[in-house]
């Protein structure tokens, strides 16, 4: 079990910032969120030999657009209180993903409901759509999806559904629900048995958060923290230079764009993103697709930029994680998980198609 205090907090967000590859939300939101889960109580990560493998686990995530709105953490706790009162009884909680919030997502409800976090996340990185953070349960024709979604303040309450149904329908309920209520919903989603979770999680992914963020404060000059970033996950620089273009549009509840980068040599580094970075070009040429994990880190201060905060005129490095290295959930085996990034990333975002190596 790893016992969580406030001391704790910045290196956890740090290292899950690396991992959530240019999505899962910003290091500022999630140090908060963090700090607050801390001040509450201590948060209890147990491991999965800790845990009985018929417990009931949900999934807590934050569902929306990184550029707008912010979940308060009221939110987060009402959408479990939802399914308790629907009749689950949770005794288990896992973030659906790894990144700045996604990771801290699940500290707050834990400590006001008293509720353990379970070291297996839904994914060991950050990825765009409910359905890749859902552990390959679509795949199952008995599977019945129950998501409680809680959205923007009304007054003194906020505004709330819960959806049963066909997985990835009601994921799309959800998302469109997150863009009509003020940009970013808290939602809990999914419960199932810890044994289902942790053969098709990513066992381990919040211990390996703070391994990254610990080789990080190790360091104190801002490229030294970047290779240190790297070290964990075998990653490697693949460029540095200044931010010359970028495109952010918002469709059906997503950040959809480019970031150009231009080197010393004038050779240019082209990244597209849905929420996360999907695709790394130089010059034409393809050198990573995701689920390997890309980043843009700021050259000043050593720190990975979520896609939303990339500006012109930064000057980054840009790195490159093989997805071999990272811990991957199921809900990224499966081809048909990526055609609703493939359909977002028109040729005028990515010339090169977006497929699968």
């Amino acid at each position: 079990m790893i016992l969580v205090s406030k001391q704790d907090v910045y290196a956890f967000v740090i290292g899950e910032d690396v991992l959530g590859g240019g999505g899962g939300g910003s290091i500022k939101e999630g140090l908060e969120l963090g700090t607050i889960a801390t001040e509450i109580d201590t948060v209890r990560i147990v491991q999965p030999d800790e845990i009985e493998e018929d417990k009931t686990v949900v999934t807590v995530s934050d569902v929306g657009i990184q550029s707008n709105g912010k979940t308060e953490k009221e939110q987060y706790v009402r959408s479990v209180e939802l399914l308790k009162i629907y009749g689950i009884n949770v005794e288990g909680l896992i973030p659906s993903e790894c990144g700045a919030i996604g990771t801290v997502n699940g500290w707050i409800q834990s400590t006001i409901l008293k509720i353990p976090v379970l070291d297996s996340p839904c994914d060991g990185r950050a990825h765009p759509t409910g359905l890749m953070g859902s552990m390959g349960l679509h795949r199952l024709r008995e599977f019945v999806s129950i998501q409680a979604a809680v959205g923007k303040r009304i007054g003194d309450t906020f505004s709330e559904i819960l959806v049963k149904g066909e997985l990835e329908s009601v994921s799309k309920i959800v998302r469109a629900f997150s863009t009509i209520s003020g940009g970013s919903a808290a939602v809990a989603r999914n419960p199932i048995n810890a044994r289902y979770v942790i053969q098709n999680g990513a066992p381990g992914a919040l211990t390996l958060c703070k391994k990254i963020g610990d080789s990080i404060l190790k360091e104190n000059e801002p490229y030294n923290k970047i290779k240190a970033a790297m070290r964990p996950i075998r990653g490697t620089i693949i460029c540095e230079g200044i931010v010359t273009k970028k495109i952010l549009k918002n469709k059906e509840g997503f950040d959809v764009g480019i970031i150009e980068i231009e080197d010393s040599t004038e050779a240019k580094c082209r990244i597209s993103f849905v929420n996360e970075y999907m695709t790394l070009d130089i010059q034409e040429k393809r050198l990573a697709v995701f689920p390997d994990l890309i980043n843009v880190f700021n050259l000043k201060t050593g720190l990975p930029v979520n896609s939303a905060e990339v500006k012109l005129k930064d000057s980054v490095a840009v790195t490159k994680v093989s997805r071999e290295n990272l811990l991957l959930g199921s809900g990224l085996k499966y081809p048909e998980v990526y055609e609703p990034v493939r359909a977002l990333l028109e040729p005028e975002i990515c010339p090169i198609s977006f497929t699968q190596p």
